[in-house]
């Protein structure tokens, strides 16, 4: 062989061996990329499932309490809980020495999760507070048993406010509906949310109501208090309607009993369901 057909073989070997190289390296670092794409969409899966798992310290009944139990440190306990089960009315385990010396409005069982509604005291008016959206106020007003629908109004409820006061002008006693479609807050110290029922008969007792209003419902709501007497209606959630004329009522508009019959007149028959009469057979 020639030195210059030897010389050609050898560069060529040389040529064929740094692409084999360059392939190689190549190769390895598409490999190392693939793994590093397949590692990082691994943690970000692994993120992904156990977002909302990580466990938050709350407060739970270290023993079986009954309703009416003052709170101290010993009849609780930290427990943790995935935090995204923890909502804004349970009681974080930072929050213990606020809510000793509490007392309990419903009964808990031993492991029990202690939510801010079932103590009674400041921090249910606290808790009041975060459910307000601004622009809006609450606001007590007096009530008794005869002017709250025999206390059956409950949290949650709507309701319409009607004020009865003698008319500076006549001097005739006058009934006026003040406020429509307005939302109940709270009877006496029991918030929405509460569980009426594993009440007792004093708890469920109250003698102010608390409703949601506009700063200037809210001024109205006071000024009519102090001029007379309020009266609740209760009516339907769904319910929309409003008075298009809120005209008032006298001992005049009573007796002459034109209103009453216009308002006959155009009162919605109700709509009443069928009923399935069960006889005896024969």
């Amino acid at each position: 062989m020639s030195n210059y057909e030897q010389g050609r073989d050898e560069n060529r070997s040389e040529t064929g061996g740094s692409s084999s190289s360059r392939i190689y390296i190549f190769a390895g670092v598409l490999a190392a990329l693939a793994g590093a794409l397949a590692w990082g969409s691994l943690k970000r899966k692994q993120a992904e499932i156990s977002a909302g798992w990580k466990p938050k310290a709350v407060l739970v009944a270290s023993r079986d309490l009954p309703s009416g139990t003052v709170l101290d440190s010993d009849m609780l306990e930290v427990q943790g809980i995935p935090e995204q089960f923890v909502t804004d009315s349970i009681v974080p385990a930072s929050h213990r020495s606020n809510v000793v010396d509490g007392k309990l409005v419903y009964p808990m069982k031993v492991g029990d999760i202690l939510n801010f509604h079932m103590l009674q005291g400041t921090r249910q008016v606290e808790n009041l507070s975060k459910r307000l959206v601004p622009g809006v106020r609450a606001v007590s007003l007096r009530v008794g048993q005869d002017s709250s629908v025999n206390r059956m109004v409950r949290p949650n409820d709507h309701i319409d406010l009607l004020l009865t006061f003698r008319d500076p002008s006549t001097r005739l006693v006058t009934t006026m509906t003040l406020l429509e479609n307005v939302v109940v807050l709270a009877t006496g110290d029991i918030l929405g949310g509460a569980v009426i029922g594993m009440l007792d008969q004093e708890r469920r007792r109250y003698g102010t109501i608390t409703l949601e209003l506009q700063a200037k419902e809210a001024e109205l709501a006071v000024q009519a208090q102090a001029m007379g007497n309020l009266y609740v209606t209760l009516r339907h959630p769904d319910d929309q309607d409003v008075l298009e004329d809120r005209a008032r009522t006298s001992v005049e508009t009573v007796l002459t009993g034109e209103r009453a019959a216009q308002l006959q007149r155009n009162r919605k028959p109700r709509t009443r369901l069928p009923q399935v009469i069960k006889g005896r057979s024969r």
